[in-house]
């Protein structure tokens, strides 16, 4: 994502708006740059008019981490709990992260009737 910032025009880019909520999950892989105050999937979203991106507070690993759920599926459970809960509190926004493992993980404990999780790209992919 900040290759994307670095290397293209994509600040640039005229996004059609998305009247639309986001809370985007901070993974401990992500943290904003030195020359940033904000990471980049954070500031990609903010591309998008109308959207209300809500980051996160950072809470540490959601228990993802490489092999960690699958070989210690009950703590990594517990350690996804409050990350849970916040997504929970917000049922009509979309969900987001930008790791992959985080992604598959989140999903995989969410109540079967909650939103997907989404890739930040996913989002700005439906505001082209």
């Amino acid at each position: 994502m900040a290759f994307l910032l670095a290397h293209t025009s994509l600040r640039t880019w005229r996004f059609r708006p998305l009247a639309d909520e986001v809370i985007l999950h901070s993974p401990c892989t992500s943290r904003p740059s030195a020359d940033s105050r904000q990471w980049a999937a954070e500031e990609i979203l903010r591309l998008v008019p109308a959207l209300k991106v809500r980051p996160m507070a950072r809470q540490g690993c959601c228990g993802a981490a490489g092999a960690h759920m699958l070989q210690f599926p009950q703590r990594a459970a517990q350690m996804a709990a409050p990350l849970l809960a916040k997504f929970a509190s917000h049922p009509e926004a979309r969900r987001c992260t930008s790791n992959v493992g985080c992604h598959l993980h989140l999903q995989s404990l969410a109540e079967p009737a909650a939103r997907p999780m989404q890739h930040p790209l996913e989002v700005i992919d439906e505001a082209m």
